[in-house]
């Protein structure tokens, strides 16, 4: 089924089409005639509003699709979720056991595109980072928002944001060395908590876990989180240990219960919700990253309208270990 049939069929007009789609009359009307290939950013609005899955609007051509990897430089091969940010798609990796889990791809990368799945629609708005707070954002968004959540460390979703490749990043540090939003960021408060080491509660101390040599579940080098564990080592006059690096605070707390680690380098809200005892080395504040264009458009709006409202505020402070005092102040 092609455009110009599947407006026809809803009864509109080529400006009520373009309207709805936020493109402009000439373009449907070129589209329709076979005179232009919209790009990525206007076939999917299209396909969105006609409600109609965009290979079957576009063919061939529109099915296999550019796509940037929100995090890092490049894709697997497999099976991918994607969201649309301004003018392109990004996508993330889906791993064969989120899929067992009930993580549903929207396609797959095939080296040179993406091939979306039937019916499959692209998230409206993609945010990165390490902070759980943004799962139980992605969670309680409006359906219309569409939230996609590439996990990542505070370094590396603080490239994608300023890269394009995601409408917002939370990045968490100690209050006296977080990062000054570059111009055309704003930032917002989430949170606060503190980062440290995790461990079995049958072990004497943090210090005891590294100093005797045990297995120590790290971040990687870009993660706040790892850069308090490396002072909080000079600071006690301990070495580097050996442990394997994870992608998230929750891995880490999974690492452990899996036998794997006798330590790991998380938060203290993973670290109460594992059942594990915690040492805290230092205070985070967690800030939400925006750039400030985009701030008055749906749907990245209604996200930071649910952000500030007082449902998930409730939400995100029943969980333990999290200060959401500071929940939705803009900083200066």
């Amino acid at each position: 089924m092609r455009v110009r049939e599947r407006r026809m069929e809803l009864g509109w007009s080529q400006a009520q089409l373009a309207e709805r789609a936020g493109v402009s009359r000439q373009l449907v009307s070129a589209v329709e005639s076979g005179r232009h290939e919209p790009s990525v950013s206007a076939a999917l609005a299209i396909a969105s509003v006609l409600g109609m899955p965009v290979e079957h609007l576009f063919g061939g051509h529109e099915a296999h699709l550019d796509a940037v990897a929100v995090i890092g430089d490049s894709l697997p091969i497999g099976p991918v979720r994607v969201g649309r940010v301004r003018d392109r798609l990004a996508a993330v990796p889906v791993a064969a056991l989120e899929e067992l889990d009930g993580v549903v791809p929207d396609g797959r990368w095939t080296g040179s595109g993406v091939e979306l799945l039937p019916a499959a629609q692209p998230s409206a708005v993609v945010v990165a980072g390490c902070e759980p707070a943004l799962g139980l954002l992605a969670g309680t968004a409006p359906k219309r928002a569409g939230v996609l959540w590439a996990r990542s460390s505070s370094g590396d979703a603080r490239r994608a944001l300023l890269d394009g490749r995601a409408h917002a990043a939370t990045v968490h540090e100690r209050s006296d060395r977080i990062p000054t939003p570059t111009e055309g960021i704003e930032a917002y408060e989430l949170a606060r908590w503190r980062v440290g080491l995790a461990f079995d509660h049958h072990l004497g101390s943090a210090a005891d876990v590294v100093g005797a040599g045990g297995v120590v579940a790290q971040r990687e080098r870009s993660a706040a989180s790892q850069a308090a564990f490396t002072r909080w080592l000079h600071r006690v006059g301990l070495r580097q240990p050996k442990g394997p690096r994870v992608g998230g605070h929750v891995a880490a707390c999974q690492l452990l219960a899996a036998g794997a680690a006798n330590a790991g380098v998380t938060t203290e809200p993973a670290a109460i919700a594992a059942g594990l005892r915690f040492e805290a080395f230092e205070e985070h504040t967690v800030q939400l990253w925006c750039p400030r264009d985009l701030l008055a458009e749906q749907p990245l709006a209604a996200v930071l309208d649910e952000l500030v409202s007082s449902a998930f505020a409730r939400r995100l402070g029943s969980l333990p270990g999290y200060d959401v005092a500071v929940l939705g102040r803009r900083v200066a």
